[in-house]
Formats: structure tokens, sequence, C-alpha cells
């Protein structure tokens, strides 16, 4: 495609509004970013993301997250979603997640194209107006909420579960940003979870890391039970209560935590060891059993030293071991036998 004619100025700008250089392969089939070269043609780029290695999950060449005709490439900056969950481009470096109207997006979209060919002066005045014609993931409408979490869970999850639908829930339950259910085969998500007043469900790195947390229950957990001071059994023949740290330790491991705002990781501390937290419930199974044991006139230390509460018990020391050491704690193991024996002394 040719950019000018002979009695016009030959046009400086090609696909995405990126300068052009014709001179390496001819005309428009080489765009000029900011950090390498693209060619339109392949779609690709013929040098490594200067942001690599902080985006793991991604191939280094890739333009748009391969999403070379909806997506927007603005070389590792952070999201703007449209109403229904399409990604449209991305603004600044703080992971927030904006929401813009069916009204606004061609608006918006136009802010971003700017961005990449404007003076760096004038850049934050233009983020300004597409900031100013968006809103908040939590201050969205339902549906758009639950259209862009969809859209993080598919792209980003890369998940082999189906997902049949995504809930909503305004309230904010203290506990959770998201549950799911494997037996319907849905999500539900918390936008208005907060911590310490920061919307957790706002940062996109949070909401990959809740989703993919949600994604492992799924894989093998018998939802819609709960534990209850029962030895409720998942598809393993684990008990659910020991499953659930396993399952946000999978959440830490996960690349995304990394780039979790300071907020998500005190909020995943106190899901972990706070009170009322995954450690307090192994605790409470833990003791529980061995007063099940004496109500039902079995020998305590015969039910201490069977297999199957060794074997509970050390999975048990094992989380404590990473909670402290992933966030600096000095949790110590309890001696259930001894609390629970001296319980019995003192009862009787």
């Amino acid at each position: 495609m040719r950019h000018g004619t002979e009695n016009t100025e030959r046009y400086k700008f090609g696909f995405q509004g990126q300068l052009l250089d014709d001179d390496i392969k001819g005309d428009g089939n080489s765009s000029n970013y900011k950090y390498r070269m693209n060619d339109p043609r392949l779609g690709r780029f013929f040098a490594l993301d200067p942001l690599a290695s902080q985006y793991s999950y991604n191939s280094p060449y890739a333009f748009s997250e391969n999403r070379v005709i909806d997506g927007v490439e603005l070389e590792g900056l952070e999201f703007f979603f449209s109403n229904d969950g399409v990604l449209l481009g991305r603004i600044g470096e703080s992971g927030e997640i904006r929401v813009v109207a069916e009204r606004n997006i061609e608006l918006v979209q136009g802010y971003l194209l700017k961005l990449e060919v404007v003076e760096q002066k004038y850049g934050a005045y233009i983020t300004k107006l597409a900031v100013g014609h968006s809103k908040v993931y939590h201050n969205a409408d339902v549906q758009s909420i639950k259209n862009v979490a969809s859209s993080i869970y598919t792209i980003w999850v890369k998940s082999t579960i189906p997902l049949l639908d995504m809930k909503y829930n305004d309230g904010d339950n203290g506990t959770a940003a998201s549950t799911s259910s494997r037996t319907t085969g849905t999500f539900t998500v918390y936008p208005n979870c907060t911590e310490d007043g920061e919307f957790l469900m706002d940062n996109i790195y949070n909401q990959i890391n809740v989703l993919f947390h949600e994604e492992q229950h799924n894989k093998d957990l018998k939802h819609g039970e709960k534990h209850n001071g029962k030895s409720v059994l998942d598809s393993q023949g684990d008990l659910i209560v020991y499953r659930h740290f396993e399952i946000h330790q999978f959440a830490i491991e996960h690349w995304s935590f990394k780039f979790t705002t300071e907020k998500y990781k005190e909020y995943s501390q106190g899901v972990m060891g706070g009170e009322g937290g995954y450690l307090d419930l192994e605790d409470s199974d833990l003791r529980d059993r061995l007063i099940i044991a004496y109500n039902d006139g079995l020998d305590v230390k015969a039910v201490f030293n069977s297999e199957a509460y060794q074997k509970d018990l050390n999975k048990n020391i094992a989380h404590i071991n990473f909670y402290n050491k992933q966030f600096g704690t000095d949790r110590k193991a309890k001696d259930h036998l001894s609390i629970v024996l001296e319980m019995i002394k003192n009862a009787n």
C-alpha cells in the first residue's frame, strides 16, 4: 500500500500509528516502535521484548498478546478493557484495570494510539483523557465486570477447564476475592473485596492470581462441601482443609504473584495463616479428631500415631514451614496430643 502520491507529501505513519521505515523491507512492511521493529505482515516483532523476563508466560516476539486485529501493542504497559471484555490496550505501569463503556471505546482507542506518536510531554495529558473516559474495575457495571474477568481467565490463566459462567457478588466477604464450583462450572468474582481499603480485584495481576487459584480448586475438589470439623475428602482421598493451603501455595508459586500488589500479598498471608485462615483450620482438624476419638471411646494416643493422622500432621508442619519462609514469620507447629490430653485431664 502506498502512503502518498507524486503530488502529496508522503505519510510517515502506518499500522497502529507507528513510524514507518520503508528502507528495510519495502513500503509499509516495517514499523518502528519505541524499542523494536515490527513486521505487520507477520504480526511479529523481530527483536526480543525488553520486558520479556517479567512476562514469562508470553512469547518475547508476540505482538499485542497475539491479538493482531483487536489488540493494541503499547510495549509492556498496562490494561484497558472494553465493556464486553475485549483488551483495548495498555497505559501506565500500575496494573490497574480500567473498563471502557461502549460509547467511549473509539475515543479511548484513539487516545491509546496517540500515546505512541505524540511527544512525551503530552503523554500524561492524553493518559488523563483516556482514564477520564473509563471506570476502575470495581465501579463498572455488573456485566462488564463479569466480561472482563472471563477474558482475563481465558487469556492469562489459559485453563483446560471450560468456563461455563462467570457470576458476580457485590459484597466484600472478607475472606475471598472469588469462589468457584466444579459442579456447575462457574466462577464468582467479588470486585468489592478489599484489604486495608484497596480493592484487590482492580489490579490485573491480583485477578490473574485469584482466578488461577480457583482453577486449581476446579481440577480436583468436590465443591459444595465444607469442612465444619468433619473429615471431608477430595477426589484424591485427602482432606479438603489441607488441600486449601496447597492450592493457595500453588497460586503463590504462579508467575503472577510476583507482580501482585503489597496489599494482595498481605491478603494472601492472612488467608493462609491469619485468624481463621487455612493453618487455623488445619489446627482445628488435628485437635478435633483427637477429641472425637476420646468421645468415641478410642485410644487417643493410638489415633495420634495412626498413619492417616501422621500424614496430615506432617502436611501441617510442611505448610507451616512454607508459610514461615514465604512471609518471614515464626509460626510453630502445635503439640496437639499434649493439648488434648490436658483438656481431657482438666475435664475429669
